[in-house]
């Protein structure tokens, strides 16, 4: 079975640093000298190098997706259709989105709802003032039709 190479965490390289540090004053106590000062960086160390190339690719990762997350979290739209507008792949927008951003379902389920509120009181908004000029045709209709009558019973 092959292993996955994983990069380190920043906590992991800091604990690293951290026992080295100790395992140094460790020796030295033992051996009755004094603790040995910490290498200077002449060759850099994989692990932090690989802790760093990972973090940067993550930013970049970040940068790319970065306006196609902002109109999911804040549109209606589906992350297909996000994903077409922003010529990224459909996939890779869904898992960024899944793995580093899972509150971005939540702000697009509130955008989604919070559309179709709008155009539900809009709806009902322009019924209303249907049904209100409605009634103010049928009240000036019967107001003409009692001024009319009253005007022939006057003559």
């Amino acid at each position: 079975m092959a292993q996955y190479d994983k990069a380190p965490t920043e906590a992991f390289l800091l604990l690293r640093k951290q026992l080295n540090a100790r395992l140094r004053e460790e020796f030295a106590r033992e051996n009755g000298t004094q603790p040995a000062p910490m290498p200077e960086k002449a060759m850099p160390d994989p692990l932090t190098q690989k802790a760093q190339a990972r973090k940067d690719a993550l930013a970049r990762e970040e940068e790319k997706f970065r306006e196609a997350r902002m109109e999911y979290e804040t549109t209606g739209a589906s992350i297909l259709a996000v994903a077409r507008s922003h010529n990224l792949k459909y996939e890779d927008l869904r898992l960024h989105i899944r793995m580093y951003h899972p509150e971005s379902n939540l702000l697009h389920i509130y955008a989604r709802q919070s559309a179709e509120v709008t155009a539900t009181v809009q709806r009902q908004i322009s019924e209303i003032q249907r049904l209100g000029e409605g009634i103010l045709r049928r009240m000036s209709e019967e107001l003409s039709a009692e001024l009319a009558k009253l005007g022939k019973k006057s003559s």
